[in-house]
C-alpha cells in the first residue's frame, strides 16, 4: 500500500487510497497525467509550460516506478519523486497564484 503523510496546508499528496492497488494508482496516475498532458499542449505562457513539464516528468517517472517495482513505496527513489513532485507542483502553484486553501 502506497501512503503518505500529507503535505503543508492540508493538500492532498500523491497519495494512493488504502483501498486501491499499486497497479490501480498506476493506472489512475497514467490516466490523470494523459489529461494533464493535453491541457500542457495549450498553456502558451514559458514559464507555466515549463513548470508543467516538470510536474508531468515526475509523474511520468512515478508511473514507471509504480509499474516496474512490485513494492514501489519501499524504494528509495519513490521518496525522492514524491519530493520532486511536492517541489515541482509547489513551484507550478505559485507561477499560478494557486492555493489548496479555499
Amino acid at each position: 500500500m502506497l501512503t503518505r503523510t500529507p503535505c503543508r496546508e492540508g493538500c492532498p499528496r500523491w497519495v494512493n487510497p488504502s483501498r486501491a492497488s499499486q497497479q490501480e494508482y498506476a493506472d489512475f496516475l497514467t490516466k490523470m497525467t494523459g489529461i494533464y498532458k493535453e491541457s500542457a499542449q495549450k498553456v502558451t505562457n514559458k514559464d507555466v509550460k515549463t513548470a508543467f513539464t516538470d510536474v508531468l516528468d515526475d509523474l511520468d517517472k512515478l508511473i514507471g516506478l509504480l509499474n516496474t517495482d512490485e513494492n514501489a513505496s519501499a524504494s528509495p527513489d519513490y521518496e525522492s519523486i514524491q519530493d520532486s513532485l511536492d517541489t515541482h507542483g509547489e513551484a507550478l502553484n505559485n507561477l499560478c497564484g494557486f492555493t489548496w486553501d479555499r
